[in-house]
């Protein structure tokens, strides 16, 4: 059993009481947590929340600690200071509107935030800090097209984009001209080369006041700037430093036994070592969401890391809950509930977050009725002996999301049409059968092609993109 079942909540609900006394705007994670894009020069707080661009002339004044401590994320600090709430916060003060718990007080319980919650408090948000938890991607080299996913974390999705066009809904989904005029998209080499040269510079100050060290990416480890990483790691040590890599284990048997040997070296020298996996759902639906994703080379793999590794490594699962997911969510937790009993010595864990952006990929697209497949699995877990109350809790606060549908009628029809427009699109590009891998949908397929008409669909794609 991973965690028991009536420990973690008394400290949440002490945290948001702690947290509320400063302000209820108050968030650690905008001081102590960043995400760095070094493949495109951009930042972020937690995973709620945009990036935005480090600017190079910040860079150059202000050396690396510019990475993290910029003017956006400066004002947003103070804001919280005074009780104001970010508008990018939007996540977490939607939850709490319902009177569920936020990431807010979630993140602000880690071990990388609350010990310097006093000390925080003091600020003005102003200041210069060093992140406690850093998240990284050196590039967006990837060999999955996950549906939500874009260009900017993925080179596959890149390549599909520069030779398709973007998708035909209503915002034109990835399109590569917006993200350039937002600052987003992947740098050429040489510009790139400045992140990750100031990232290194930064290095050697940083890596001893880490607490939580994360690489990411696209596929980490098809970047060879993730290996030399793991070489720092191995040659040195890091003794309050927990390491994690993110990982969609679509690797082969060569590249996967490396990625063990150097974990095995590796855990020696840190405090902990964390693989997560990211998986959304079981068969063909699961393959269908992370296209390039093979099911059984998956949990294979994830095998021979809970093996290979004796119980030393944890292997936690990334599960993106969106409008494709939910049909087999019991029965991934199925999977979950005998990875635990065939391996009782490793700790796999897994998160459920749900997906925000593309909207028309959000669960408020669905039917409200649809949520018995959440409360299906949310049963499940209630029933079983291998999951605690704070797992329960994070999917069963999803029925609360599916029940306050955030969007008005025109809304909904339009981000309804936009899946449609979406998926048909997706089985043209790709070969996919959208209906025949998900049967579940086939009532509410039929409803928007009927509104929204064949001759509308057949002359926008016509207009829109060339021919495949």
């Amino acid at each position: 059993m991973s965690e028991s079942k009536d420990s973690s909540l008394d400290k949440v609900s002490e945290t948001k009481q702690r947290l509320d006394k400063v302000s209820d705007a108050f968030c650690l994670a905008k001081w102590y947590q960043a995400t760095l894009h070094l493949h495109n020069g951009n930042t972020q707080s937690c995973h709620h929340v945009g990036s935005h661009r480090v600017h190079k002339t910040d860079l150059n004044a202000r050396g690396p600690m510019a990475l993290h401590n910029t003017p956006e994320k400066k004002l947003e600090r103070t804001q919280m200071r005074k009780g104001q709430k970010p508008a990018g916060c939007e996540y977490c003060w939607k939850l709490e509107r319902q009177g569920e718990i936020s990431d807010r007080t979630y993140k602000s319980a880690e071990d990388w935030s609350m010990p310097f919650l006093d000390e925080t408090a003091k600020f003005d948000g102003s200041e210069d800090v060093l992140p406690k938890y850093l998240e990284l991607a050196f590039d967006n080299v990837c060999n999955f097209k996950c549906m939500y996913c874009s260009p900017l974390y993925s080179s596959s999705w890149e390549a599909e984009i520069k030779k398709h066009g973007p998708f035909p809904t209503t915002g034109f989904y990835n399109n590569m001209s917006l993200f350039k005029f937002q600052g987003r998209s992947v740098l050429p080499d040489q510009d790139k080369r400045k992140y990750i040269d100031a990232f290194w510079e930064w290095w050697p100050q940083l890596k001893n006041e880490l607490i939580h060290l994360r690489v990411t990416g696209g596929e980490p480890l098809l970047t060879d700037e993730t290996w030399r990483l793991l070489d720092e790691l191995k040659s040195g040590e890091f003794k309050n430093l927990n390491f994690a890599i993110n990982s969609n284990l679509g690797l082969s048997t060569k590249i996967m036994k490396k990625f063990v040997d150097n974990l095995n070296q590796i855990r020696p020298n840190v405090k902990s070592v964390l693989v997560y996996a990211s998986i959304d759902t079981v068969g063909r639906q699961a393959e269908y969401i992370r296209n390039g994703l093979v099911e059984d080379q998956f949990f294979t793999n994830l095998e021979t890391l809970l093996r290979e590794t004796d119980g030393k490594v944890v292997a936690s699962l990334m599960i993106t809950v969106n409008a494709l997911s939910i049909f087999g969510l019991k029965g991934l937790m199925q999977k979950i509930e005998a990875l635990r009993q065939k391996y009782p010595e490793a700790v796999i864990a897994f998160d459920t977050p749900y997906l925000r952006n593309p909207e028309h990929l959000c669960l408020h697209i669905l039917p409200p009725e649809m949520s018995v497949y959440i409360q299906e699995a949310v049963a499940f877990l209630k029933q079983s002996d291998y999951f605690s109350d704070r797992e329960v809790n994070r999917l069963e606060r999803l029925l609360s999301l599916m029940k306050d549908n955030p969007w008005g009628k025109s809304k909904l029809k339009r981000l309804r049409e936009d899946f449609y427009k979406f998926m048909k699109e997706h089985d043209l590009r790709r070969k996919t059968d959208f209906l025949g891998t998900f049967p579940e949908l086939d009532e509410f397929w039929q409803d928007i092609e009927t509104h929204l008409g064949r001759w509308t669909f057949r002359k926008l794609t016509e207009f829109i993109r060339p021919q495949l």
